[in-house]
């Protein structure tokens, strides 16, 4: 496997039935899904989703199948092998109770449960795990590289790049951009192509990058009606009331200043307001908000809110008929961009395509070095058609999925919203 790494051929399949073993010798089939420079066929993977040998990476996409899914492989085969049974990934507390890996060396056990693990970052590659094994055959000799002739060998593609540009670091001109005058009230609509792409998760990183930037109130509504299991806007920041978007609907003949609105209001630390909606998780339906109360909320907090992010599910009219910007945020792998560009097409279907032009998509990604390649031309044709692409690194306090603080996230999060906010705020670039 290690010889096949080296030159650009991820196996993508492996399981106990595609290795054939003699008494001389051993050969590795079943080569119909492989990955090789890069380039895959349609065959999808040989290994079903439920299978112990699939990392949790790999889907039916051929850009996930990585060399850290060949090891992820490598390491449930030599489980088996060492225990006598398969092990799920979901039973890998239980493995380590199991007497048969109690008998393994200490180093050798941690090496395999590292295989194992569920960050493809986090793996050792093929080459460590043959070293570690012939370290332990009696009589064996070490490890001699194989002799290649350089230009038969074919390097592996990178396996953390993405097809789009690398983004420049310009922290300083985003942040002016940000603290620019406003010519008028601003609001922005986030929305999802699907459930569970971090939409929620955007509108609070945007919302607090805006409000500490710019040192002024913004509002992050929750418009989502949709009653997953997500987490929702309310439950990223400590709430300091229980009401919500239907409380302030029925209460705004009483409210004449922004003191009575705050009543309705959860403060983040770094100056944003959240209205939350938990009324969609009530058991009664008529617990939603109508129409009417959006509008006549929206219509009453906009003279307090130069800015004003409103976090929706799906696009819907509703929350797009006074939108001055779209925020679409999708998964950074190939069917992300292919909903992003639906989404787009959907924006037109409901008679506003002018908020394509003028919309940012987020990209982000849900494991570390997962190893999707994107398409550059799907990329570009998609930066073509709006302000930008921003792609967003997992962060694990992010991933926490409750109160979140932009003190604690890594820089590189932090300077794509920046980037965000900047493409948000300024001038829509001529060569985006």
């Amino acid at each position: 496997m290690h010889r096949c790494h080296r030159r650009g051929i991820v196996h993508g399949s492996l399981t106990p039935g595609a290795i054939l073993v003699t008494e001389s010798t051993l050969h590795i089939i079943s080569w119909t899904s492989a990955r090789i420079d890069g380039a895959w066929t349609a065959s999808v993977s040989a290994v079903p989703p439920a299978s112990p040998y699939r990392a949790p990476e790999v889907t039916y996409w051929g850009e996930s199948r990585i060399t850290a899914g060949d090891v992820y492989a490598l390491g449930a085969l030599l489980l088996h092998a060492a225990t006598g049974r398969a092990w799920h990934s979901y039973e890998h507390d239980i493995l380590r109770r199991d007497p048969h890996f109690g008998r393994l060396e200490g180093e050798l056990a941690d090496l395999l449960m590292r295989c194992v693990t569920a960050e493809p970052e986090s793996r050792p590659t093929v080459r460590e795990v043959a070293e570690a094994l012939a370290a332990r055959v009696p009589g064996a000799q070490a490890w001699e590289e194989p002799e290649y002739d350089t230009d038969d060998l074919t390097p592996v593609p990178s396996e953390r790049a993405t097809a789009d540009e690398q983004e420049d670091d310009d922290s300083e001109s985003w942040t002016r951009t940000i603290r620019a005058p406003l010519g008028r009230p601003l609001r922005i609509a986030l929305v999802g192509v699907k459930d569970g792409v971090g939409c929620t998760t955007t509108t609070m990183m945007l919302g607090a990058v805006l409000a500490d930037q710019r040192q002024e109130r913004v509002l992050a509504l929750d418009a989502d009606r949709h009653a997953g299991r997500h987490v929702r806007i309310g439950g990223r920041v400590f709430r300091s009331t229980l009401a919500g978007l239907t409380d302030l609907a029925a209460a705004l003949r009483d409210v004449r200043r922004f003191e009575d609105l705050s009543l309705f209001l959860s403060p983040h630390r770094s100056g944003l307001m959240v209205l939350a909606n938990d009324a969609v998780s009530r058991p009664s339906a008529g617990g939603q908000y109508t129409e009417q109360d959006f509008r006549a909320v929206a219509w009453a907090t906009r003279p307090y809110f130069p800015i004003t992010l409103v976090d929706s599910d799906k696009p819907v009219q509703l929350t797009l008929e006074h939108a001055d910007r779209v925020v679409i945020v999708s998964r950074a792998d190939p069917a992300g961009l292919t909903q992003a560009q639906q989404t787009m097409d959907r924006l037109v279907t409901l008679n506003r395509p002018d908020l394509v032009e003028e919309a940012v998509v987020v990209l982000n990604h849900s494991r570390p070095a997962a190893g999707w390649i994107l398409d550059s031309g799907g990329v570009r044709g998609l930066r073509s058609r709006c302000r930008g692409i921003v792609t967003v690194p997992r962060d694990g306090h992010l991933a926490m999925g409750s109160t979140v603080e932009l003190s604690w996230l890594t820089p590189a999060a932090y300077k794509a919203y920046l980037r965000l906010a900047a493409l948000l705020l300024g001038p829509r670039p001529m060569f985006p």
